[in-house]
């Protein structure tokens, strides 16, 4: 009967150590380690604030607007700010997250302390259970650094601020006669009961009577309506309205802002029985477009319906000609700059810059922040622990105290099921509830899903508002959701950090090399990365930030200059709101689904060696180092992970990691360490 699947390719053979491979001698390469990552993230932080500095004296110096020009060409410029804004804050928060790593990770004495007091602390990644050996120096400097990360998430993304502009125009439908001067009946003009937005409450204006900013100055013994259609049919026939191309003229009427006409006429066929060549005529709420958007195909048609004081027209058989549109002086897109938000980026910045000193100042602090430090330390001395009545080995065999079985695992045992359960469940909320959000949007939404995807990303949406009475309010709102997807991606990281740490953990028992440590000497190294190498931590950094950038573009702010008729700026009517973008969430749930997958597909993949997983437990680690441990010069040496031969008890089946001669691991067979 087969007990195992697969079959053993390693065999792990006698090995006779020469003298050179366990020399004591120090190592003549430059060392390279966690207070060299330090000091480089350092030099960054540095870098961002003295350009952050700059910034603001340019802001307080020259004002706040930094560009001013052409609304396509703000487009591209907002994007690429956008793209590095995210990329900034996410080398600052990894080096404040690498940091935090550091101040967690115990010394030796915290080990021993926590060792005779029956418990264990865990080496190689962030851990709460530590706290409760770190000195309160330590635990000062972690929390001064946590809290400048929320600074950073609530204000970076909104420091620049992208300002658009809109004409509340003027809309009209009307037949061939009216543009060939036919006479506006002024009785019928009050029956047209006319649709129009009200831009400012302060205005102390008739909502009902279109471009107010025109004809505010009529008294209630004229009639408005009517000498705006006067005004409309002269523009008309003088030629002062020029023909635009009905693709021009529906998509000015479908899209939420108009900025380039101020008033337009949509010609008709004339209807049988129309006694006027007027069918109505409005002044279009400025962020909701006039007509439903459907894609033009072939010829337009319109039907004004029969309730008058509907704002919606509807599809249907009546042929328009053409249309006539008044072209408006265009008006600028502006990127400004917001200094308040900019001295809170900075402060917090310096925040991390004043901890990350006091943290390489301080040169009695020598944590073990490898698995190789801990393994290195646990070699040159050892300690015994002592017992604690619930201390049993959580691997994922079940068996006795110090005895394992010789088989290979899944990688998800490298993580205990807490983190596990605790990582998937808080990113399964975040991701159920963008879900909710997107699938809420789209039922609500009067557009399609086509033409809401060919708006794209970070575009305004009339049916997505949330809308505060303070930017602050608006700025808390739109950023909130940054501090969640950190402290959820930081799970997640954590969770990554597991498996790969055990990975070079195991690596111990198929090759024999020196331990990755913070002071190499003799055969051991030194890198500059704790548990996260760089093939693996670029990409999870480039995540992060891609993550960051997405979830800017799908809750962003939205601020919108509104300009009456004549090119006048109407300050109350300017839209200051929080939008949300469909397209912006589908692409956060399609890479949040993938993300959710890769440590699924880790976990399942084989260990490739025999030895049993490492969780990151102290005593874990001093069980694998207390064969040989305590020996001058054990650890200098290329180690590795077998039967412990030539020791008492190595016929029997001691095994553990050595510089000496370590023997082969036989599959399905019970060890002692």
């Amino acid at each position: 009967m087969r007990l195992w699947p697969y079959k053993t390719p390693y065999a792990y053979k006698h090995v006779r150590v020469s003298e050179k491979q366990v020399s004591p001698q120090l190592s003549s390469r430059p060392t390279l380690n966690w207070r060299s990552t330090v000091k480089t993230a350092l030099v960054i932080n540095i870098l961002i604030t003295i350009a952050n500095v700059s910034l603001l004296i340019v802001a307080v110096s020259r004002g706040t607007v930094l560009y001013d020009g052409e609304c396509v060409q703000m487009k591209k410029i907002s994007v690429a700010i956008d793209l590095l804004v995210n990329v900034v804050s996410t080398l600052v928060l990894g080096s404040s997250n690498f940091a935090m790593q550091c101040l967690g990770a115990p010394t030796r004495q915290e080990i021993d302390k926590a060792h005779a007091g029956g418990h264990s602390v865990q080496i190689g990644i962030s851990s709460w259970r530590n706290r409760h050996f770190v000195p309160w120096s330590r635990k000062k400097l972690w929390i001064i650094i946590l809290i400048s990360s929320v600074p950073l998430h609530l204000c970076f993304n909104s420091v620049f601020i992208s300002n658009s502009y809109a004409v509340n125009y003027v809309l009209g439908i009307v037949d061939q006669r009216f543009v060939q001067g036919a006479a506006v009946d002024h009785a019928l003009a009050g029956s047209y009961n006319i649709t129009a937005s009200c831009p400012g409450p302060s205005l102390n204006v008739t909502c009902g009577i279109p471009d107010y900013d025109q004809y505010v100055y009529y008294t209630q013994d004229v009639d408005p309506v009517g000498d705006l259609l006067h005004d409309l049919q002269d523009s008309a026939t003088n030629q002062s309205m020029k023909n635009i191309s009905i693709a021009d003229c529906y998509s000015s009427l479908t899209s939420d802002f108009v900025k380039d006409y101020n008033r337009i006429l949509v010609v008709l066929d004339q209807q049988p029985g129309a006694t006027s060549s007027v069918y109505d005529i409005a002044q279009p709420s400025v962020g909701a477009s006039f007509l439903p958007n459907e894609p033009l195909d072939g010829a337009w048609s319109i039907q004004w319906p029969q309730d008058r004081s509907s704002q919606q027209i509807q599809i249907s058989t009546g042929t328009v000609k053409y249309c006539l549109a008044e072209k408006v002086a265009q008006q600028s897109c502006q990127i400004s700059l917001e200094r308040g938000f900019l001295a809170t980026v900075m402060v917090a910045c310096l925040a991390t810059i004043c901890s990350q000193a006091v943290l390489l100042r301080t040169e009695s602090f020598q944590p073990l922040v490898t698995v190789g430090d801990a393994v290195s330390s646990f070699l040159e001395r050892l300690e015994t622990p002592r017992e604690s009545p619930r201390e049993v080995f959580k691997g994922p065999e079940t068996e006795p105290l110090w005895e394992w079985i010789a088989v290979r695992r899944r990688w998800r045992s490298a993580a205990s099921p807490n983190r596990w359960g605790n990582t998937v469940t808080l990113w399964l909320l975040y991701w159920g509830f963008g879900l909710a959000l997107f699938i809420q949007s789209l039922r609500h939404s009067t557009e399609s899903f086509g033409t809401l995807w060919r708006k794209g990303l970070g575009a305004y949406n009339g049916d997505s508002l949330i809308a505060t009475n303070s930017v602050f309010g608006n700025v808390l709102i739109a950023n909130t959701p940054q501090i969640v997807l950190s402290f959820v991606y930081l799970c997640y990281n954590a969770l990554i950090t597991c498996l790969l740490a055990s990975k070079e953990y195991t690596s111990y028992a198929l090759e024999r090399k020196g331990l990755r440590v913070t002071e190499p000497q003799g055969a051991q190294r030194s890198t500059y990365w704790l548990s996260v190498p760089l093939r693996y931590g670029a990409p999870l950094m480039l995540v992060s930030a891609l993550l960051h950038w997405l979830m800017a573009q799908s809750l962003f702010l939205t601020e919108i200059q509104v300009y009456d008729t004549r090119g006048a700026l109407i300050p109350d009517a300017s839209i200051n709101c929080v939008n949300w973008s469909v397209v912006g969430l589908l692409f956060l749930l399609i890479l949040g689904l993938i993300l959710l997958l890769v440590p699924a597909l880790l976990g399942q993949m084989w260990n490739r060696s025999l030895m049993p997983l490492m969780r990151h437990d102290s005593r874990e680690i001093w069980r694998a180092c207390r064969a040989r441990g305590g020996r001058s010069g054990e650890a200098l040496g290329r180690v590795k992970f077998g039967k412990i031969l030539g020791e008492p008890g190595g016929v029997d089946g001691r095994t553990g990691i050595s510089s000496g001669e370590v023997g082969e691991l036989e599959i399905l067979e019970v060890y002692e360490q």
